[in-house]
């Protein structure tokens, strides 16, 4: 018989270990500050000061805290012990656009805090991506319209009457809501010609792209297209669908082995899916014409050997060539970012 000084019994044990057993009424044995044992027991040979019954419960390591602002070690010290919107748009903000990047992505996961929704509105592109099943479609609905209304608010504070009025539209359910944004515009014209034109030009400028994941028939794209819709008929924004990548078992493939899946395998259908809106949606469509443009650069400055020339050279073995819309055989392939993916390389 073994002495510990705890023992938990009856949970379902996720041991986290390389092939991710799992352990069903299984126990634990504690000595001290160590893990003595983890198994199926049986329980009379331990001689437990604390017995723990986890009937019913899940036992897994310790959860590990990742959100670690990574981005924000380039700029730890500065401007320190200030409110957090203050050393936002004061000081962070100016900063990171300012860094030597063809571009910046943000991945800003779930969730709606006004903390969020800034980064979102502050950036030059939003995507919303969307999977589809009710719970996604309804967020990702509710997080557009969030940001539209805190951009209008943003943008017409000054007018106590206006500011009001959006505020208590935006805090009402969509579905226990009789206005439109098209409503709310012609009140707010109303009040002041100005503040409507300046919202006017939100309205049309404000275009946030949708992606769809993990889509798995026609019907699912049509379930999640009802957003654009409800989108122009509430909110009187147009959204742009910018396609979508195909539920692949390659994904879940790629994640055990903590690879990204356009990596993992290019030629599988959730990697030709992402290249596609790479590069036909977001490139070939002048949609980041600034970056079109500094890659020309680049290209222009290796032909005059002041930069070493680009490795990845565009030809018909790249898994791409069917759908890429920059086919230029033999010479550097404007997509440069895309020369970490396996299969490219020296093509």
């Amino acid at each position: 018989m073994q002495f510990i000084d705890i023992l938990i019994k009856n949970g379902t044990i996720l041991t986290m270990d390389s092939s991710n057993s799992r352990i069903e009424n299984g126990l634990i044995g504690i000595k001290g500050d160590s893990i003595s044992y983890i198994g199926t027991g049986p329980q009379n040979m331990f001689d437990a000061r604390t017995i723990i019954d986890a009937k019913g419960g899940i036992i897994l390591p310790g959860l590990i805290n990742g959100h670690t602002h990574a981005a924000m070690t380039l700029y730890r010290g500065l401007a320190d012990d200030l409110p957090l919107m203050e050393w936002l748009n004061n000081y962070i903000f100016p900063l990171e656009k300012k860094i030597n990047a063809d571009f910046v992505i943000l991945d800003l996961g779930a969730g709606s805090h006004y903390n969020v929704l800034d980064f979102f509105l502050a950036a030059d592109h939003g995507i919303v991506v969307v999977n589809p099943d009710p719970l996604s479609i309804l967020e990702s609905y509710n997080f557009i319209k969030l940001a539209l209304f805190r951009q209008i608010a943003q943008t017409i504070r000054s007018h106590n009457g206006a500011l009001t009025l959006i505020k208590e539209i935006a805090r009402t359910e969509t579905h226990r809501s009789q206005s439109t944004v098209h409503d709310l515009l012609r009140e707010v014209q109303g009040m002041d010609v100005t503040l409507g034109e300046k919202m006017t030009a939100f309205l049309t400028e404000f275009r946030p792209m949708i992606m769809i994941n993990m889509l798995a028939g026609t019907n699912d794209e049509n379930n999640v297209l009802a957003i654009k819709r409800a989108a122009e008929e509430l909110l009187a924004i147009d959204m742009e669908y910018i396609g979508a990548v195909q539920k692949d078992d390659t994904v879940r493939k790629s994640l055990d082995k903590m690879i990204p899946f356009i990596s993992y395998d290019p030629k599988s259908p959730a990697s030709r899916d992402l290249a596609n809106i790479i590069i036909m949606k977001l490139l070939h469509s002048g949609r980041f014409k600034s970056l079109r443009n500094k890659h020309t650069l680049r290209r222009r400055v290796n032909e005059k050997g002041e930069e070493k020339r680009i490795e990845v050279i565009c030809s018909v073995n790249c898994p791409y060539w069917e759908d890429c819309g920059f086919k230029n055989g033999g010479y550097p392939c404007e997509l440069k970012f895309l020369s970490g993916i396996q299969g490219l390389r020296g093509e």
